[in-house]
């Protein structure tokens, strides 16, 4: 039967050719819709006949096996075979194709074409099985999983995106290292890091679909858990799964490919193989390729994947090698940097780039590494086109955590898919903010998370919670028994529980050193760990390290955490089992940003590990003695790590808040400026005394004095000097000529504006009030135009904390603000004016505030008399100079704005805070030349014109910020960063 098939596919061939010859090329092409532009060259000839061969084969190979009597087959299913022997069209036309190509190679093949198509069939089946599933890993520790949760890998693969990068040549890393590196030990490493770091954010981005299309020769690169591994599984598995069910590939099969074998072969287990070779020579050597690198392949698909089944395993070989020769696979090295060494690396790149050149040419090859794995000599020839595993963004942890919940939560995906990406969200602006790079932007790291809320149901929003969830999580998901090679190298570290504890140990040790502590050599790595693992287990880690990583990786020759966080979390975790013991090695670190994230960490640990140390460790930050900074950082990190808590006591945040706000508002309290802005922040978060959310989040303290008048300040009547002095060389001539002004009194805000007070406005809907917007025939036409509901850029990260100035307001919706705010405290004044404790100033507060058009912007006359006062002093301490010690402007090197109020040494003669610097303010004048005169119409709402703004802004000169200095600006469409307002009360004309 076999000859006959035989005999009639060759007939049928030789008469297709004939009806071509008969007919001619041309027609038949037309008739196949080819046209004449695909006929080309001699290749794409013989493309046409090799598929016609392929065809003719295929259905008299179909025929045949409908008439052989044989049993049924009993892969029938899983094939798409039905059980009478029906093949499935993929199958027909892959199993077809392979067996063209393992014909290709010289020489007769002992193994028949039905031995062929079963072993082919075997392997496909195992491969869909063995690449096919996901782990959710860690889950063997939590009581909730009970059996370990496995699902198709199709079901929750997340398309991670690739790049296109060409690795930096040796003379960029020696010229960036003399630059930024210089006296630092591991200059050239840490350069050449910084160097791939910053390619990486300007090759081509290659979507996975087109992956395979660029060529035949890949190098994925990646960190540890950024998906190299399973992306080569999802290849495997979903070729697999087309040549046995027919189903779409999710990627483009490169032109002339028609069917791919995938190989995965993990290259840790070729220090196995040579030891084999190196042992039992008579049990390896005879074998195919013996010694290569392509022996090793043979050897590890069919003794280690188990693949196929055949009593004959010279069999097995010729399988794969024919297959190989014919150029029929996809050939995966899984992890070149785990072959250990760098020597060894080199002779294996080597041996890839002979395999691929020269053994087995027609394949298409993909090698992977981490960063510490292709570097110098283990860098592929030109041949190989270098793809990079680009981090996770938002979109794509979203997608993947709802695969994830799809799976576990199938009645609960959005409400937890929501609580998953607001937990990673928040983590990773957090870290941002630091300009760190995000924590949770891996796969690994994203699924770990889901681990954690499957495990604990309820997952954990605190950091220190989640971090030491995520670290167990990690650690048992090293205990994989089924990968035997993988054990061998992790079974050196006992217990994972000991294993945490002697990596907080080395992460404590680490931290202490610094920003160069970050990263250490070999060396320094055992000195560390010396006195707590016997150097064999010593040696072990660092080889199990080198080829696999986890909490701990190699990169550049250098060893660090996965993540600074994990060695941050780690070193805290240390030190609050160290209780007391560790108090007064912390002082010093107090202001050292370096171990800021540590020492908050200390808190939430503690909080879980051993309470009552928890309390006494916030006592000790809250009540350090010493320089204001000391006290004030101490004060600051007491808070913001009760503020890490979930549900912190009520009772402490009060206690912390006060003691806070007056060491911030104290101005014998020296402090850098940045420590002040981030004091100030977490006031803000604890809850400011200063402020009342119950009165529109107006002040009603200041200095621990109440503000009856709810923070606006009297200024009283009498004469100031306006402008500036002609000899004056910092002023601008459209300060002069100076003049003396007489004003009635009036109050004035003592902050600007805060992003909290203009939330009321904007959840009172006054953007929709047309009474609010002055003049209506400008100011509310200008808000329907722009269809304004908030200010530019509300809720910028930036700026959006609670007490700091809003800014990104026009002219119009300041106005419009003022007049709300009229309303509103208009409809408070009869309240006030019951008490008897008023003094007469805010008495007459009241009295004017019963008429709600008197609340507006500031003039120009009444901003700059309630900045300087009535000597037309420069700046409004007093002094002709300025320095960050009395305002946020452009030397304080802050960047952004500041929490109103925080630089108690820049009050005006009022008390007034924040008048220079922070944010420019609008004021209620058209800019027009001096002498200022109130009656020539410069107050007139109606006029068209620049209107004046005052003070300075975060990033202004210091000559922008004196008193007298004017700025100015169009009312409309204000879309700025550094512009905003305060309110004053008139008592009569201004």
């Amino acid at each position: 039967m076999k000859n006959k098939s035989a005999y009639l596919r060759t007939t049928l061939v030789l008469a297709l050719l004939a009806i071509v010859t008969w007919l001619g090329w041309r027609p038949l092409m037309n008739f196949l819709g080819a046209r004449g532009e695909l006929i080309q060259s001699a290749d794409a000839f013989l493309s046409i006949l090799w598929a016609i061969g392929s065809l003719a084969s295929g259905v008299f190979w179909f025929l045949s096996r409908r008439s052989e009597k044989s049993a049924p087959n009993t892969h029938a299913n899983n094939a798409g075979i039905a059980s009478g022997g029906t093949v499935s069209h993929s199958w027909l036309n892959t199993g077809v194709v392979l067996y063209q190509i393992f014909q290709t190679p010289p020489g007769k093949p002992r193994m028949s074409e039905d031995d062929f198509r079963r072993l082919l069939y075997d392997y496909f089946v195992w491969a869909q099985k063995a690449f096919g599933q996901a782990r959710l890993y860690g889950l063997e520790g939590w009581g909730r999983s009970g059996e370990r949760k496995k699902r198709n890998l199709a079901d929750v693969f997340v398309p991670i995106t690739l790049q296109r990068l060409s690795p930096p040549a040796r003379s960029e890393v020696e010229k960036l290292a003399q630059e930024k590196f210089k006296d630092d030990p591991f200059a050239e490493q840490k350069a050449f890091l910084r160097l791939i770091e910053r390619r990486q954010t300007e090759g081509e981005q290659i979507a996975l679909k087109e992956m395979l299309t660029l060529g035949d020769r890949l190098a994925i690169i990646g960190g540890a858990g950024s998906g190299k591994s399973t992306l080569l599984a999802f290849l495997a598995s979903s070729l697999a799964d087309h040549a046995l069910h027919q189903t779409a590939l999710p990627f483009d099969l490169p032109s002339q490919r028609r069917a791919l074998v995938p190989l995965v072969i993990p290259l840790r287990y070729r220090r196995e193989y040579m030891r084999l070779c190196h042992e039992s020579p008579d049990q390896v050597l005879t074998k195919v390729r013996s010694g290569t690198l392509a022996g090793f392949i043979l050897w590890y698909l069919k003794k280690r994947s188990q693949a196929i089944q055949t009593a004959d395993e010279d069999l097995a070989d010729e399988f794969f090698d024919r297959l190989l020769v014919g150029g029929g696979c996809l050939v995966m090295l899984d992890g070149l940097d785990e072959v250990v060494s760098q020597e060894e690396r080199g002779q294996a790149r080597q041996e890839i780039e002979r395999l691929a050149n020269e053994i087995y040419p027609r394949n298409l090859f993909i090698v992977t590494a981490r960063e510490s794995g292709y570097k110098e000599n283990a860098i592929f020839s030109e041949d190989f086109i270098r793809l990079d595993v680009c981090k996770l963004k938002d979109d794509q942890i979203e997608y993947l955590a709802r695969r994830w919940c799809e799976q576990l939560f199938p009645t609960q995906v959005e409400a937890q898919v929501a609580d998953i990406t607001s937990v990673i969200r928040t983590i990773n602006e957090r870290y941002e903010r630091q300009n760190q790079p995000p924590l949770i932007s891996t796969p690994l790291l994203t699924t770990m998370v889901i681990g954690v809320k499957w495990g604990e149901a309820e997952l954990p929003r605190e950091r220190a919670r989640l971090y030491e969830a995520v670290v167990r999580v990690i650690l048992q998901a090293q205990y994989l028994e089924e990968d035997t090679a993988r054990q061998e190298l992790i079974n050196w570290g006992g217990p994972w529980e000991e294993q945490r504890e002697w990596l907080a140990y080395l992460a404590l040790e680490m931290h202490r050193n610094g920003e160069n502590g970050a990263a250490v050599d070999e060396a320094r790595l055992r000195e560390i760990l010396s006195v707590q693992l016997p150097k064999e287990r010593l040696d072990q880690f660092i080889k199990a390290v080198r080829s696999r990583g986890g909490l701990l990786e190699e990169r550049a020759e250098l060893f660090q955490f996965a993540h600074l966080t994990f060695q941050e979390f780690l070193a805290a975790r240390r030190l609050a089992k160290d209780r007391e013991l560790s108090l007064g090695l912390l002082r010093d670190y107090v202001l050292d940003s370096w171990w800021r994230e540590a020492l908050l960490l200390i808190y939430g640990f503690a909080k879980q590990d051993y309470a009552p140390f928890a309390q006494k460790y916030l006592d000790w930050l809250s009540n350090l003695r010493g320089e204001g900074a000391l006290q004030l950082g101490g004060l600051e990190l007491a808070g913001a790590a009760v503020l890490e808590i979930e549900r912190p006591d009520p009772a402490i945040r009060r206690k912390l808040a006060g003691k806070l706000e007056a060491a911030l508002t104290d101005p014998a309290c020296n402090a850098p400026a940045a420590l002040r802005a981030r004091a100030g922040d977490t006031l803000a978060a604890l809850g400011d005394p200063r402020f009342d959310e119950k009165t529109f989040s107006l002040p009603a303290f200041y200095r621990t004095r109440p503000e009856p008048t709810l923070g606006f300040v009297y200024i009283p009547a009498g004469p100031f000097r306006m402008g500036s002095a002609e000899n004056d060389k910092q002023a601008d001539n459209d300060e002069k000529p100076p003049h003396t002004l007489e004003l009635p009194a009036f109050y004035i805000s003592r902050y600007p504006v805060t992003n909290a007070q203009f939330a009321h406005f904007i959840a009172e809907h006054g953007y929709d009030e047309r009474r609010y917007w002055t003049p209506p025939e400008s100011g509310w036409d200008w808000q329907q135009r722009n269809n304004r509901s908030q200010p530019y850029d509300w809720g910028d990260a930036r700026g959006g904390a609670l007490t700091r100035p809003v800014m990104g307001v026009s002219w119009y919706e300041a106005l419009a603000y003022c007049r709300w705010l009229g309303e509103k405290l208009a409809s408070l004044s009869s309240q006030y004016l019951a008490r008897d404790d008023l003094s007469p100033e805010q008495r007459a507060f009241w009295l004017a505030a019963q008429r709600p058009e008197s609340f507006s912007l500031p003039s120009e006359a009444q901003w700059e008399k309630a900045a300087r006062g009535a000597d037309g002093r420069i700046y409004p301490w007093g002094s002709n100079r300025i320095t960050p010690e009395h305002a946020n402007y452009s030397e304080t090197q802050l960047e952004q704005t500041s929490p109103v109020g925080i630089f108690p040494k820049g009050a005006s003669p009022y008390d007034v805070l924040d008048m220079s610097g922070n944010v420019w303010e609008w004021t209620l004048s058209l800019y027009q030349p001096y002498p200022y005169h109130a009656e020539d119409g410069r107050n007139d709402l109606q006029a068209d014109g620049a209107r004046v703004m005052r003070g300075g802004s975060w990033n202004a000169h210091p000559q922008d910020a004196r008193c007298a200095y004017r700025g100015r600006y169009y009312p409309l469409n204000l879309f700025l960063n550094y512009i905003g307002f305060r309110v004053v009360l008139s008592l009569a004309e201004y």
